[in-house]
């Protein structure tokens, strides 16, 4: 019986998947997009929103995602079922000590949460936005992979 319900659960995600990447291509339908960030990020990530606000349905991380007692990964896998397209903001956020050199980063868990989109439905419906007013090293090292920068108002500075 569990085994059954396994595969009935599997069966219900992938038909949950195709739904959203039909409901992504249909021209009267607004995609569903997930905004991503850390909370220092957060004002980031709410200019995104409204700048997609026209063309998408976004859902921003602080929007009642995350409940209490949900668990993180469960909420995370769940998202990639309902949101065909995310943007993360790779604001640097810590600091990085490498091979003696000091350096601005992402938060770990935004490169992750990116990375599980990606997984999720390629490389094109995640796209990581690193603000323009300092170097982030996680960004200077993905290599291959495109992101975009965002032009911040004012000096982004860690709170």
């Amino acid at each position: 019986m569990q085994a059954e319900s396994t595969v009935e659960a599997t069966l219900a995600k992938r038909g949950k998947r195709r739904q959203v990447k039909k409901m992504s291509k249909s021209p009267k339908v607004k995609p569903p997009i997930f905004i991503g960030s850390s909370s220092e990020g957060y004002e980031i990530a709410k200019a995104v929103t409204a700048l997609l606000t026209p063309q998408t349905q976004p859902t921003l991380w602080k929007d009642d995602v995350f409940l209490p007692g949900s668990f993180i990964p469960e909420t995370l896998e769940a998202l990639t079922t309902r949101h065909y397209f995310a943007v993360f903001v790779a604001s640097p956020d810590d600091n990085l000590t490498s091979r003696g050199q000091k350096y601005a980063a992402m938060r770990d868990n935004v490169l992750f949460e990116c990375g599980l989109f990606m997984g999720a439905h390629g490389r094109k419906h995640a796209l990581l936005i690193c603000p323009d007013t300092s170097e982030n090293k996680t960004c200077i090292q993905l290599g291959g992979y495109n992101y975009s920068y965002i032009q911040c108002r004012q000096n982004y500075q860690k709170p």
